[in-house]
């Protein structure tokens, strides 16, 4: 698969994360694993910021790989950089044991593999 499909296809994912997260926030941290005592109108903004945020990043990632000379490496470092400080924020629920493993651990686990991801699209992009 090549690198224009598969950063469509990771920016999809993203995308779709960000709808999930703005017109179904409730139905979206029962899935990550949220216990439902959380759920309250906080959270729900706070998942509908996190919603527009994912759908930037997509809409960058979008953009870019429509360029006639191909999408520049820092799109993808940005996206990687995002993830990794995604996976550094959830770790700190699992260092203070506040009782927020499961959702701390997808999170983490998804976010990791994202990050690796964006990165070796920079390095591909930039070789490009």
């Amino acid at each position: 698969m090549s690198l224009r499909s598969r950063a469509v296809v990771a920016a999809s994912v993203r995308g779709g994360i960000g709808v999930a997260s703005i017109l179904a926030p409730k139905v979206s941290s029962k899935v990550a694993g949220y216990p439902a005592e959380h759920d309250n109108p906080s959270a729900r903004l706070l998942a509908g910021l996190f919603g527009v945020r994912e759908l930037l990043l997509a809409w960058l990632v979008i953009d870019a790989v429509r360029s006639p000379d191909g999408p520049s490496p820092s799109v993808f470092a940005l996206q990687a950089a995002v993830d990794a400080a995604d996976v550094a924020v959830q770790s700190l629920p699992l260092i203070r044991r506040e009782g927020l493993d499961r959702a701390a651990l997808g999170g983490i686990a998804l976010a990791g593999v994202a990050a690796l991801g964006w990165a070796r699209m920079a390095r591909e992009a930039a070789r490009a």
